[in-house]
């Protein structure tokens, strides 16, 4: 295992977001409800209580996106609702922007880049899709983590090192893996990520070991500083 990322916990952080609705944390997930109301609002959909999936990414093939969106044939009947924000490769785009607009209480895609939105969608959101191809670490599992949104993600580089299936291990998980890199895979974890939402005690234990974490900069800065040390020959 290498050294994983950290994530600036002054601007990613539920309890003091000032680009979210109401703040909440570990302890008090209530905020978190208001924040998924204001979600479903500046989309402008009604709640029809399936669970959202969010995904934040560049839309470039590392990010595995085509397999969340061949996802969605099954929508109906999992099911599931997914808000895309991001930009990129051309197809994966138009892809995205077909599928919002032939199913658009399925499927919300805003092209480009919006701080503001990001925040909303990591607050606000049940789950975050992130098949990526390759991932030498990743950030958004980490923020979708410390905003109790329960990341799905291929069991690829840092995305195994950050994300407890919560299926394989029930005290400890934090997300769900698929550890096949392909739609079939992905499509399994999303499955099983949707059931566990849908039962709220699974959903809060999953949701606060992912929160209690420290995603922050501060072990792994520790960690850089050893490997340093240990390469200078500093005991």
């Amino acid at each position: 295992m290498g050294i994983r990322n950290g994530i600036n916990t002054s601007v990613w952080d539920p309890s003091t977001d000032v680009n979210i609705v109401k703040p909440f944390d570990a302890k008090n997930l209530g905020g978190k409800l208001i924040c998924r109301s204001d979600l479903l609002e500046v989309v402008g959909w009604q709640d029809t209580g399936a669970p959202i999936v969010g995904v934040v990414s560049r839309l470039v093939e590392q990010k595995g996106i085509e397999m969340i969106l061949d996802c969605v044939r099954y929508a109906d009947t999992m099911p599931f609702r997914l808000i895309i924000l991001g930009s990129g490769e051309r197809q994966i785009s138009d892809h995205a922007r077909d599928l919002s607009v032939s199913a658009p209480d399925t499927v919300f895609f805003r092209d480009g880049f919006d701080d503001v939105l990001a925040h909303k969608i990591f607050a606000g959101a049940d789950l975050l899709a992130m098949p990526s191809v390759f991932e030498p670490c990743g950030l958004s599992q980490m923020q979708a983590m410390e905003y109790g949104t329960i990341p799905i993600v291929n069991a690829v580089g840092g995305l195994r090192d950050t994300v407890i299936d919560a299926d394989f291990d029930p005290s400890s998980g934090t997300g769900f893996v698929s550890e096949s890199v392909d739609t079939a895979g992905f499509l399994d974890a999303l499955h099983r990520a949707a059931r566990a939402w849908n039962k709220l005690d699974r959903r809060r234990v999953i949701q606060r070991n992912g929160m209690s974490t420290d995603w922050s900069w501060q072990n792994p800065a520790l960690r850089h500083i050893e490997v340093y040390e240990g390469i200078i020959g500093i005991t």
